[in-house]
């Protein structure tokens, strides 16, 4: 044990952790608040890294980020503690027992493949293993992964804490189901899935701002819903800062509304559409049913007979969404392709 780890993760009850377990390689700036983050939306998480220095110091960097926070009016929980984070002596116990292996080393071929060999080695079969990478090739990494097909690009954008998009890249043998998975777990982390099919998703100063100010007002209007004293809302094993995306999966969430030309105003509220990055996501994508884009990118997809960009599904029909709490017309009806 390192750094004020915790050498063991349980529950308050003393019966072992169901939480998903995940490990973070790599304890620089960006694996340090990767690991934050996912303690704060209750994941299990073992960071591990070669330098021992790194690793000693990363739960102290990581109490900073969360004072840093709680300062700026950015946490919800305003006393987080680090007791689902263990600091591991050695790889092999930082990826035992692992549903997810993300590793955030130095931007280097070799050293990524070389890294992602020996974990793959080592951790279950059935774990998937993120490499979070800005240019290299997904391909050229997995080529000596055993099980390469559970190898995918999962790049979480710096700061981390307040940006809503995880960039996920699928790699020549990286199997759909994969894909999913990944979702799933960044549906649970309260952040919006940006799968890239072209060039990374690069943010400026001011998108990182104004995504920190969108941040901002969701926190303050949790914390007032809650209201002083109150204990509902998120539990203390959800996420600390409040999901930027709405879950409209659920019929009584969303209505839809014939096609027109009317346009969303681009917001900066951690929606937007996953291909133009511009306007908000207002549709679904049928059958999958996935909030991935908005109406004018939805509609360029069909015209060109591509697929959903998130599970390639044949797109059928794409459906208008609106949001509980906007305003919705009072026409509504399913717009078709």
């Amino acid at each position: 044990m390192n750094g004020g780890c915790s050498s063991d993760v349980r529950t308050d009850t003393g019966v072992p952790d169901e939480r998903i377990k995940i490990a973070v390689i790599g304890c620089g700036l960006l694996g340090t608040r990767i690991a934050g983050e996912l303690c704060l939306c209750g994941c299990a998480v073992a960071m591990y890294d070669s330098d021992n220095t790194a690793l000693s110091t990363a739960v102290s960097r990581i109490h900073q980020d969360w004072e840093h926070l709680r300062t700026q009016g950015l946490l919800l929980n305003q006393h987080p503690q680090a007791n689902n984070l263990i600091c591991a002596s050695s790889l092999e116990a930082a990826v035992e027992g692992a549903q997810f292996v993300l590793e955030a080393v130095v931007e280097d071929l070799q050293v990524k493949s070389d890294l992602m060999r020996r974990i793959s080695s080592t951790c279950s079969q059935t774990a998937v293993l993120g490499t979070n990478t800005l240019t290299l090739d997904i391909t050229a990494i997995s080529e000596h992964v055993l099980h390469k097909q559970r190898l995918i690009g999962i790049r979480f954008l710096y700061p981390v804490y307040t940006i809503p998009e995880v960039e996920v890249t699928m790699g020549g043998n990286t199997d759909a189901q994969v894909l999913q998975r990944v979702g799933r777990l960044i549906e649970h982390l309260g952040k919006v899935l940006f799968v890239r099919t072209g060039d990374p998703l690069i943010l400026t100063p001011q998108q990182v701002q104004s995504r920190q100010i969108a941040w901002k007002e969701k926190v303050q209007a949790q914390q007032r819903d809650r209201g002083p004293g109150s204990h509902g809302g998120l539990n203390a094993s959800s996420h600390a800062v409040v999901s930027m995306l709405q879950h409209v999966h659920s019929a009584t969430n969303y209505r839809t509304e014939t096609e027109d030309n009317r346009h969303t105003d681009s917001s900066p509220r951690g929606n937007e559409c996953i291909i133009c990055t511009e306007r908000e996501r207002n549709c679904l994508l049928s059958p999958c049913n996935h909030l991935c884009c908005c109406m004018e990118c939805a509609k360029s997809l069909t015209n060109r007979h591509q697929n959903c960009p998130m599970c390639r599904t044949p797109i059928a029909e794409v459906l208008r969404v609106f949001i509980v709490g906007q305003t919705v017309p009072t026409t509504s009806a399913m717009a078709t392709t």
